[in-house]
């Protein structure tokens, strides 16, 4: 394994974009050894892996044309295969010490989000218009704009005519969804056609679920082990919140787990006091698409239940779903560790609580059984109590007497048990001593010594 991956590092990353076939031979290497096989390495070699990935990446997936939307891409250095071992491999490390912090960096998340397809959809040719003139006019980099470390200027973020498209084509489509939801069986409309003016719309390429759904993972994991990457990942400089939402502009096309990785990525934009969260409402109208969403996952449920030949393209799993372990428990997709069982919940959430809070839980609970019983509907009494009443506290007393009792019991045992051996040897060191006088006055040398004198 450490030799794969010193193999790896030591070509420069050009080197490995030009090499599409070596590299892949690589990765499947380095993932066929598994979690067990990357967590064997330091957490220095893991951090310069996850570093080398994502420049490689970044460099093989080109650029994107015109608008984030199209799904279009130029100068790719990687087929999808290749992009998708990356990813994965991306998504193993990103579980691991050492392996999660590059994934926290502006830049990272900008090679991410970068690796992110959109359902197939129409959109404005005035924007690719200015996608176009903004990408063939120079213009020197401001502080806002990130660079990497060579100091060139970045293009992997979501420039401002894309959240600006992103916006515009929300609206419009919450608007639409309004007019023709009830209606599946009818014509797309955001699919251009005879009756439509197609010269101002142009239709997006097909997604790529399975990179997106990789892609999706990696953020997931970058943002639930990366706090500080929370609030810089839903800011215009990164865009990231206005991409989560555009995934969930269209659910009826697309797969269940993009809909779930995408709202987690919505979360993490809009935790705690995060500017994003006004445009998401006032501007993305993230509440109407998130409630649209909800009723396409409930519709298309009740389809499949109801005929499990339905075709629902919105139930069609496009990524890795949760594997049972070794031990037969869940193994969550996002985090990658075993889901918690409801008694390690409990347990954790009791083993947090400080002593105050258990006390103030313990209230609660009084107070609760209180009220239970002045309305009359359910009477519950106070367990204390109804122990007493059971006798349970005197049970209690008498196995502890009764223990007492034994441990003294024992105890007088093994005293008269000591004083017995100790007797005993007092006893035999005197009928020693008698034995040794007895001789001493026996002997005949003695006596017919003193006789002669």
């Amino acid at each position: 394994m450490s030799d794969v991956i010193r193999e790896y590092l030591s070509l420069p990353s050009s080197v490995r974009v030009s090499s599409p076939n070596q590299v892949q031979q690589w990765l499947d290497a380095l993932l066929s050894g598994g979690l067990n096989l990357l967590g064997s390495v330091t957490d220095s070699i893991r951090t310069k892996l996850s570093v080398a990935l994502l420049n490689d990446i970044a460099a093989a997936s080109g650029t994107r044309d015109g608008d984030y939307l199209l799904n279009a891409r130029s100068s790719v250095g990687w087929n999808s295969a290749t992009r998708f071992s990356a990813l994965k491999l991306l998504k193993e490390l990103s579980r691991l010490p050492g392996g999660s912090a590059p994934l926290g960096d502006p830049e990272a998340l900008r090679v991410l989000l970068q690796q992110v397809d959109f359902p197939k959809q129409r959109v404005r040719r005035s924007s690719i218009a200015t996608s176009k003139l903004s990408a063939s006019t120079p213009s020197t980099p401001t502080p806002s704009t990130p660079t990497p470390s060579n100091g060139a200027p970045s293009t992997l973020s979501v420039s401002t005519y894309s959240l600006v498209s992103i916006a515009k084509t929300l609206r419009r489509a919450v608007s639409k969804r309004a007019s023709h939801q009830s209606d599946r069986c009818t014509k797309d409309r955001d699919v251009p056609s005879s009756e439509s003016s197609s010269d101002e719309y142009d239709v997006s390429g097909d997604p790529d679920w399975l990179i997106t759904d990789m892609a999706l993972r990696c953020l997931n994991n970058a943002l639930y082990l990366n706090q500080d990457a929370r609030l810089p990942f839903s800011s215009q400089d990164i865009g990231g919140g206005h991409v989560a939402v555009a995934l969930l502009s269209r659910p009826y096309d697309t797969p269940a787990d993009i809909l779930f990785l995408a709202a987690r990525l919505l979360f993490f934009s809009t935790l705690f006091e995060s500017p994003f969260n006004k445009i998401a409402v006032t501007t993305l109208n993230a509440v109407n698409i998130e409630a649209a969403c909800v009723d396409a996952l409930v519709k298309a449920s009740l389809e499949k239940g109801s005929n499990p030949n339905a075709a629902s393209s919105v139930l069609v799993a496009s990524g890795v779903k949760g594997s049972e372990g070794s031990n037969g428990r869940v193994v969550d997709p996002i985090t990658g560790v075993y889901e918690a069982t409801e008694e390690e919940k409990a347990m954790d959430e009791i083993n947090t609580m400080t002593e105050e809070e258990k006390e103030a839980e313990a209230e609660k609970l009084f107070v609760l059984f209180d009220r239970l019983n002045k309305t009359g509907v359910v009477q519950v009494r106070h367990p204390m109590a109804t122990a007493k009443d059971e006798g349970r506290f005197e049970e209690v007393d008498e196995n502890v007497d009764k223990e007492e009792r034994e441990r003294i019991e024992k105890e007088d045992e093994e005293v008269e048990s000591q004083v017995e051996r100790e007797m005993a040897a007092y006893k035999k060191r005197k009928e020693e001593s008698s034995i040794r006088a007895q001789k001493f006055m026996s002997q005949p040398s003695l006596h017919n010594h003193k006789s002669s004198t």
